[in-house]
């Protein structure tokens, strides 16, 4: 089973370099936005969670910047697959999610889903969804698109 598909048909050595950089980058990213609260909380000052943030922050910068790179030692035809798959992923992604906020306010109300206290700040855990829900639609995009070729 191929856990990087996207780099599945890259040659060896970008492939090498794309899952050692993708993976750090990555465990970077979660560590960075995960702990960034804990940080401010256990040093009790704003100022460390904002530091941790930042370096998250950075981290996913690079991340992008290993995709793009890996993007651009492949082929016409992989490079046309994998912007396919990911207009496809994000995109399906995106409409859902304004879609909802257009309904929330129609569904619950003039005020949206923020005058029910058991939601909390909607526009929050909906921009924090985007990403993961978006690389799962993106994956599965790429499956379904990669048959096409095959």
């Amino acid at each position: 089973m191929d856990f990087m598909p996207e780099a599945s048909s890259a040659p060896p050595a970008v492939r090498k370099r794309y899952v050692r950089r993708s993976l750090l980058s990555c465990f970077l990213f979660l560590s960075c936005y995960l702990g960034g609260r804990t940080a401010a909380d256990v040093m009790a000052n704003p100022l460390a969670g904002q530091i941790v943030a930042t370096v998250g922050v950075i981290a996913f910068g690079w991340l992008l910047y290993e995709f793009w790179v890996l993007l651009r030692q492949l082929d016409e035809l992989q490079q046309r697959i994998h912007l396919t798959a990911l207009a496809i992923g994000f995109g399906s992604v995106l409409t859902l999610i304004c879609a909802f906020g257009l309904m929330s306010g129609i569904i619950f109300g003039a005020g949206g889903l923020k005058e029910l206290p058991w939601m909390g700040d909607i526009s929050i855990v909906l921009s924090s969804a985007t990403l993961p829900f978006g690389l799962i639609a993106y994956y599965a995009a790429l499956h379904f698109v990669k048959r096409r070729y095959e």
